[in-house]
């Protein structure tokens, strides 16, 4: 498996990670719904927050983050949360927007 991963490219890695990433983030929003299906987005944006990173903070630090989630909106439609992962910008550009790269 290692070596597997070491023949990849810079950029496949990078892939692979946040392919994961929102594959684990799928999951835990699906958990917090199961448990609390009438969550507004920005109650569950907070919950996300809490399971992926409210062990790394101070308490009084986590509640700031969590008041500033709950009266942030989300981004329009092709920007950029903290919790979504490597997903490619609106209009198809690949990393870095510059579109394909030239062969």
């Amino acid at each position: 498996m290692r070596e597997m991963i070491r023949r990849k490219t810079p950029e496949e890695r990078l892939r692979m990670g946040c392919s994961m990433f929102d594959f684990s983030k799928s999951l835990v929003v699906n958990a917090i719904l199961r448990e609390r299906p009438n969550l507004s987005p920005a109650e569950l944006r907070g919950e996300l927050f809490l399971r992926f990173y409210g062990n790394d903070f101070a308490p009084a630090r986590r509640e700031k983050i969590l008041a500033h989630l709950a009266a942030s909106k989300p981004p329009s439609a092709g920007g950029v949360t903290l919790f979504e992962g490597c997903r490619k910008p609106a209009g198809g550009a690949g990393p870095g927007g510059r579109g394909a790269a030239k062969q």
